[in-house]
């Protein structure tokens, strides 16, 4: 059984933050240890797509989030997510070998573990009006600008 999505980009779209600034800390014996964590003072959500994602989920809709950074900020983003109360069904990064894909590919890719989960997303909220757009579009997706 399919379950109706909608997909929320987490840089920028939901969070003002940008996952670059949460690297692992090498300097320490603990690679694994963030040396920052997202907290509301240096990542702030952006309100009106927080609602946005409420109300859709209100709704029954299930918020997959999308992030085009590699899988190794997902700590950060996770904590940060868990810090702002914000739920989900689910969050997606560009595997190892989707990272050497072009743009387009790796959305495609990104798309059937999607539709793998069990999700079928018809809308995906982002800021980015050029590639995104385009590659979201031609997997059959309305797009809205957050």
């Amino acid at each position: 059984m399919t379950q109706s999505a909608v997909i929320l980009d987490l840089d920028g779209t939901l969070a003002t933050f940008h996952p670059t600034l949460f690297q692992p800390d090498t300097s320490h014996d603990h690679p694994n240890q963030w040396s920052t964590y997202p907290t509301e003072s240096n990542a702030s959500v952006i309100e009106g797509i927080y609602q946005l994602a409420i109300q859709l989920q209100k709704f029954g809709e299930k918020v997959l989030l999308f992030s085009s950074q590699p899988a190794s900020h997902r700590h950060a983003c996770l904590d940060w997510m868990l810090c702002n109360n914000f739920m989900f069904d689910a969050i997606y990064y560009p595997s190892t070998q989707a990272t050497k894909l072009s743009y387009e590919e790796r959305k495609r890719s990104i798309m059937k573990r999607i539709e793998a989960d069990g999700y079928k997303p018809w809308l995906v909220l982002d800021k980015e009006e050029s590639n995104t757009t385009r590659s979201w579009r031609k997997l059959g997706l309305d797009w809205l600008r957050g």
